[in-house]
């Protein structure tokens, strides 16, 4: 039967150095998700590193990482997530990093990315999370894909409504000829 033998290696040294220099991408980001407990400042060194790298597939769970680590610390985040969402990474980075810019305060920086991405982008999901958080991010584009949204619904309704119509009068008049 085997006892319970507490950790006696040091777990922030060693999610550090895997999250600084593993190779695998996948690993270095359970490493960054591992390091929001411990309070440790080798750990907000070494996350503060990942962020000046700025290595778009890691940045935006280094920084959230971060500030679980250090409460106080207060950086870039808009300027951070816009370059996430405007880089090369992988979908899913990229769709978190527009997610995030959904939850951030209005930011003139956000909203000109958030539009260059509706331009050029041809992925119909990163389209969508952009439009969602241009919506957050410009209370004039809210309004105006609002009023254009609900003229068409109007203007859905008046067609379903007139084709009703028409066809109880094309009924009427088969049934009284």
């Amino acid at each position: 039967e085997c006892k319970p033998c507490p950790l006696t290696s040091d777990l922030v040294g060693l999610l550090v150095e895997v999250a600084l220099s593993d190779t695998n991408r996948r690993i270095r980001l359970n490493a960054l998700w591992a390091l929001h407990q411990p309070q440790d400042a080798r750990a907000v060194a070494a996350l503060k590193s990942i962020l000046r790298d700025a290595d778009p597939e890691l940045v935006v769970d280094a920084y959230y990482a971060l500030i679980s680590q250090d409460p106080t610390y207060q950086g870039d985040p808009v300027s951070l997530h816009v370059q996430v969402a405007l880089s090369l990474a992988h979908k899913s980075v990229r769709l978190k990093a527009l997610l995030g810019l959904r939850r951030l305060p209005p930011d003139t920086r956000a909203k000109i990315a958030l539009e260059q991405i509706l331009r050029t982008e041809t992925d119909p999901r990163l389209r969508s999370y952009a439009h969602h958080a241009l919506k957050h991010q410009d209370p004039n584009y809210r309004a105006r894909v609002d009023a254009e949204a609900r003229k068409r619904g109007i203007e859905q309704g008046i067609a379903v409504t007139r084709a009703r119509k028409e066809k109880q009068l094309r009924r009427q008049s088969t049934e009284n000829p």
